[in-house]
């Protein structure tokens, strides 16, 4: 049985914003103290930088798109933080806040991306991450779909492999003349081993548009790890 599990998410939540150029990421609760909170983030072309305290984990292209960033060891009593982009954009977000169990000091264990586009895309891999160093861990998936023109299609993830489980999807149809019709999936795996992690979902949409533009993302974080006391092992005070 692994260490985490869904039980360490204390909250989540999911929101988006059309043509703005800053995007505030909000939880219905204030956090508790010494947690970890991550957030994926959908809309920045370029560099959206941080807010006071948060670290960059991950992005699907080195210029960006779909990011996740995280705030670990917060003071707690906070319920939302602002991004800011020099122009505007639509954006779309998913905030977890996470318990002690999750290591609040230096989570990050990997992460990889992947993109695909055009008519013939009928499943969507994120690619399989390097191998991790640590055991006990939680694979955090995120599919994409994206749309530059607002037709009305039909659409939704499903099928996630490899055990992954969906946390959430949010399809959104932004107003006209801002430029896109998007969904997007975030799913999860837990383990107890370390190794590697992989995760295809199927695209279902009607109809299909050679401009269909599909991202994914996982990012591997770790666990708090136990503290062994050797045997005899004296302690100094």
């Amino acid at each position: 049985m692994p260490v985490l599990s869904a039980a360490n998410a204390i909250q989540a939540k999911t929101g988006s914003s059309s043509n703005t150029t800053s995007a505030t990421v909000a939880l219905d609760n204030p956090t508790t103290p010494g947690g970890t909170v991550t957030v994926e983030l959908f809309g920045p072309i370029a560099w959206p930088g941080m807010p006071d305290g948060w670290e960059y984990d991950a992005s699907t292209f080195s210029t960006g798109l779909a990011w996740m960033f995280r705030y670990s060891g917060g003071p707690g009593g906070e319920t939302s933080w602002t991004w800011t982009l020099g122009f505007a954009v639509n954006w779309v977000w998913r905030v977890t806040e996470w318990d002690v169990g999750l290591d609040p000091i230096s989570p990050l264990e990997t992460w990889t991306a992947n993109t695909a586009s055009g008519v013939g895309v009928t499943t969507v891999s994120t690619g399989t991450t390097p191998t991790t160093t640590r055991a006990e861990t939680v694979a955090l998936a995120w599919h994409l779909w994206n749309w530059g023109g607002v037709s009305a299609q039909s659409f939704d993830w499903s099928a996630h492999t490899n055990g992954f489980v969906e946390r959430d999807e949010l399809r959104v149809t932004f107003p006209a003349g801002t430029g896109a019709e998007m969904d997007s999936c975030w799913s999860w795996a837990f383990s107890d081993t370390a190794g590697t992690f992989e995760c295809t979902a199927t695209t279902n949409t009607t109809p299909r548009h050679a401009g269909d533009t599909f991202y994914s993302l996982i990012v591997v974080y770790a666990a708090t790890q136990p503290i062994i006391e050797m045997p005899g092992a004296v302690t100094v005070v």
